[in-house]
């Protein structure tokens, strides 16, 4: 079997293969961004721009300004989940639901509130940003990296992680 290397603009050869499936894991990806200030439900296509409920890979955007909460009524893959933006204070109700983002953010200046479900992957909080877990159902779990520069708050009465 033969491997090709691929050179890059600093002269660094890697596996073509590994390009390939790095083009392929993001070729695929849309970008959806949440535009309700009045809160809702993640499966409702309306609230999202593009229209269309996130498909799993997608890039999720959450930086509409104000506070609001988005009910998150299913399992959810994505490529990212970026929360931000001057004033973003957003609660994620994942009741016994799934959120597994390969690379998350909550920007300075924004809030991520998550409560009752799963997260799972890498996630960074900003310096600025401020990231709280809290609930009180039976299945709160956490499992990713976090990369902590800002304020991360522990609540509730029924946190694993």
């Amino acid at each position: 079997m033969k491997i090709f290397l691929a050179r890059l603009g600093s002269g660094l050869a890697v596996p073509s293969c590994f390009l390939l499936t790095v083009l392929a894991m993001t070729a695929g990806a849309a970008t959806k961004d949440w535009n309700n200030a009045s809160g809702g439900s993640w499966t409702n296509a309306a609230n999202w721009t593009p229209a269309g409920v996130p498909a799993n890979g997608d890039i999720v955007n959450l930086t509409q300004a104000g506070s609001y909460g988005i009910s998150l009524d299913v399992n959810a893959t994505l490529a990212a989940l970026n929360v931000g933006g001057a004033g973003a204070a957003v609660v994620l109700t994942n009741a016994g639901r799934t959120i597994n983002a390969t690379n998350s953010a909550v920007k300075s200046g924004s809030q991520l509130l998550m409560t009752d479900g799963d997260l799972r992957g890498k996630l960074t909080v900003e310096a600025g940003g401020v990231l709280e877990f809290g609930g009180t159902a039976q299945k709160t779990m956490y499992s990713f990296t976090l990369v902590n520069l800002g304020k991360v708050l522990w609540s509730g009465s029924s946190l694993f992680g």
